[in-house]
């Protein structure tokens, strides 16, 4: 009996970071769908900076935004848009309490996320259509929940390379 019941808890640890991933994940936020793009929505973001990364991602608040998720006081929601598609979006909070809460609301909605360092509060869930990373800094005492499309990743990672293979002439 002891032996089965120390296979099946070694299967639970090897399996359960797996399962993270068996979820769908977010499909955008609050009303917007990744690839959701810039000009359907211009009207309704307010132009915040340009990230350079990937040839530039544009980063947006939103017009009206409410500034609580749950039980979570936020302190910033960033929308970011590369090549004018809507790509990621960043909830920014402060304190324990407060990024607890934000965590617990995303873990409702999306499911479970995986630690892969217990001794670090960051949290992941990496779907089919998006990933998600829950973390917490101790030493600021803000956190936060990025979330962003895992196909326009792909297609970010593929202009990079695009870029590289351009920049290889140089040599």
């Amino acid at each position: 009996m002891k032996k089965i019941f120390i296979m099946a808890f070694s299967l639970c640890v090897v399996l359960l970071p797996l399962l993270a991933d068996a979820q769908d994940g977010p499909d955008g936020f609050r009303g917007l769908s990744w690839g959701t793009p810039l000009e359907q929505v211009k009207a309704q973001m307010l132009y915040n900076s340009t990230d350079p990364s990937y040839g530039g991602i544009k980063k947006y608040t939103r017009k009206g935004d409410k500034n609580k998720i749950g039980k979570s006081d936020i302190i910033q929601i960033l929308y970011g848009f590369w090549q004018n598609k809507l790509s990621f979006v960043s909830i920014k909070t402060s304190g324990y309490s407060n990024f607890i809460g934000l965590k617990d609301a995303a873990e409702i909605k999306y499911g479970n996320f995986f630690q892969p360092n217990q001794f670090m509060k960051k949290f992941l869930l990496n779907g089919d259509t998006g990933r998600i990373l829950c973390i917490y800094d101790n030493i600021s005492k803000v956190g936060g929940i990025k979330m962003w499309s895992r196909s326009i990743v792909d297609e970010q990672k593929a202009f990079d390379r695009e870029q590289a293979q351009k920049g290889s002439s140089g040599f």
